[in-house]
């Protein structure tokens, strides 16, 4: 009778009647507790070829792993098995060669902790189940790899790893832990959602790299799935095509500038995908609330100090769905030197789509001190002074992956080329002279800053 139980975990979600987490918190509770369950398999031969890794599992016991939202998303294998992997890529063997002196990694292993949201479910099903111990340390090796996947705050969390698990859906993704008979653990991953899907990862300290997992090799998966035709980095899933945003920056007594925005995202589905949706956002920044397109709140989702966001759909998205999402937002975004500003332009100050490419068109008003003359992406149609403040308005009309602007005491000048439009160009001197005095206290050669 304890193995029909433990085979009647492997039933998909949707026959259990369970569906993707209400609450974030839910849901990371439950991948945060992975344990074993009661009940041991025997396994003889058990063949999990995820596509250019092998991993053959030839002699000893499965232990299936508490569910997550009503599936079993997890397994421990002990006893005698072997992992392959041989990518045909001739720079990942070149990587291999140099973590295992050889273009393909070919190992004995001990121990495999999977996590998974693919089909590894339906190859466990002809295992049975029955009673049998579990060795007291199988527990703290699961707890160990799960404490690699959480970030440095509470809450946090891979985001590969929780975006199946979260939304409770079939996409492909695979995870080992594989403990070598020689040498150090590594981490096999298949995530279909990037463009190169298949990962090596080899164990390092924390301390020093601020991860437990550094990357060996990833190359794109040999049969990638729809929506991946084309792709940059994310699997095509959800377009965000328009922002519509209010930004303003407020001056501090410590003479600072306080950064807060409303951000109006148009959402629309390439393929189901939700209802937890994933944006990047800079660490710094602080979701207050947000809004569906009618009014409706959404519950989001950000851990501090980390730039994950997430906001729930109140269902999955299908193909063709359109939304618009209202986010507002603030927090230390800007950092000062003397009368310079400073914004970091890979910094994600707008939420950033990571479920596909982030082409978009921007129309920004931004709400200013009127001593610091503001430049921003697009085209200025709009600016007027009321008192202290700056108002402009910038419009993009092409869409474009990136969006910025800086601000500060600079001196503008006014060019123009024969057949060439007319360019505003803005010189701050003074964090010319910085960057300068910067270089030098680091040890940077050069000439003098132009």
């Amino acid at each position: 009778m304890r193995w029909n139980v433990m085979l009647a975990l492997l039933v998909p979600s949707a026959v259990l009647g369970q569906g993707p987490a209400d609450t974030y918190r839910d849901r990371h509770t439950e991948i945060v507790g992975l344990s074993p369950m009661p009940g041991v398999a025997d396994v003889n031969h058990l063949v999990i070829t995820r596509d250019v890794g092998r991993l053959t599992l030839e002699q000893g016991k499965f232990y299936l792993l508490s569910p997550v939202g009503g599936r079993t998303v997890g397994a421990v294998f002990r006893g005698r098995g072997h992992f392959s992997l041989a990518p045909a890529v001739p720079v990942e063997q070149a990587e291999l060669r140099r973590f295992a002196g050889a273009p393909a990694l070919d190992d004995s292993i001990t121990e495999a902790i999977l996590i998974f949201s693919d089909s590894t479910g339906d190859q466990l099903r002809h295992l049975i189940f029955g009673p049998g111990e579990i060795p007291g340390d199988v527990q703290g090796h699961v707890r160990d790899l799960i404490g690699s996947l959480k970030g440095k705050t509470e809450g946090s969390f891979r985001n590969d790893v929780l975006r199946p698990l979260l939304n409770g859906e079939a996409t492909g993704f695979f995870l080992a832990r594989l403990e070598r008979a020689h040498g150090d653990a590594v981490l096999f991953e298949i995530d279909p959602d990037l463009s190169e899907a298949v990962q090596l990862y080899r164990s390092v300290a924390r301390l020093r790299w601020g991860t437990n997992w550094a990357i060996v090799a990833r190359f794109p998966a040999l049969e990638p799935l729809p929506g991946s035709a084309g792709m940059w980095r994310f699997r095509h899933r959800l377009a965000v095509s328009h922002y519509g945003m209010d930004v303003t920056l407020t001056p501090t007594g410590s003479a600072d500038l306080d950064f807060a925005a409303r951000a109006t995202l148009t959402l629309t589905a390439e393929q189901s995908v939700g209802p937890w949706l994933l944006f990047s956002l800079h660490p710094k920044l602080q979701v207050d609330s947000a809004r569906w397109g009618q009014g409706a709140e959404a519950a989001t989702f950000k851990a501090k100090d980390d730039d994950d966001l997430w906001v729930r759909v109140g269902r999955r998205l299908q193909p063709g769905d359109t939304m618009t999402l209202t986010l507002y937002y603030r927090g230390n975004l800007i950092d000062r030197y003397d009368n310079w500003f400073y914004i970091d332009p890979s910094a994600a100050w707008y939420p950033k789509n990571q479920q596909g490419q982030d082409l978009a068109t921007f129309d920004i008003t931004y709400r200013s001190p009127n001593w610091y003359p503001l430049a921003s992406i697009g085209e200025r149609t709009d600016s007027s002074v009321d008192g202290k403040v700056l108002t402009t308005r910038w419009v993009t009309r092409i869409p474009t992956p990136f969006a910025t602007f800086n601000l500060g005491l600079f001196e503008s000048h006014r060019v123009q080329h024969e057949g060439a439009p007319l360019l505003d160009v803005l010189i701050s001197e003074d964090a010319h002279r910085l960057l300068y005095r910067q270089l030098q206290q680091q040890g940077g050669r050069g000439g003098r800053l132009q």
